[in-house]
């Protein structure tokens, strides 16, 4: 799997784009990365784009112990992280729904999964129209898939 993001500190947001092959093995590897991008950590809200995520290889439990580690990791910060996952294909629709269903007792994290790009920027508070628009001269991140 390969990750794409923009850390957008006046907005308070984190723009997380993932690409191929939606695996468990990759999750370690791309947390550490994505936590060493200056000010990711410090974002009270992302923007996952999905619309790229060609297959998986991930069940319900592994976005289960995703969500935990990550509530875990807030709590200890005393952070709340909203999402907005922009799926909308079946597969990533699908993939999303779990992770909000997985986060959902959690008291710490806000998923909202929606097909449509507007309504996930809408949901975030933010008056933008697209992605595009939102990282128009914003830097991008890619972390490469693994070897």
């Amino acid at each position: 799997m390969q990750v794409a993001v923009s850390v957008l500190p006046h907005l308070d947001l984190a723009y997380i784009q993932y690409r191929g092959r939606f695996a468990v093995a990759d999750l370690p590897r791309v947390a550490e990365a994505v936590n060493k991008i200056e000010g990711y950590s410090d974002m009270g809200a992302t923007f996952d784009d999905m619309s790229l995520v060609t297959d998986m290889d991930i069940g319900f439990a592994d976005l289960s112990n995703v969500a935990r580690l990550t509530s875990e990791r807030l709590w200890a910060q005393g952070r709340v992280l909203r999402s907005a996952i922009w799926a909308p294909t079946d597969l990533s629709f699908g993939l999303a729904r779990m992770y909000q269903m997985a986060s959902a007792m959690r008291g710490n994290l806000e998923v909202e999964v929606s097909a449509d790009q507007a309504s996930c920027l809408a949901w975030l508070g933010l008056d933008f129209i697209s992605i595009d628009e939102l990282l128009n001269g914003a830097r991008v991140v890619v972390l490469p898939e693994q070897a």
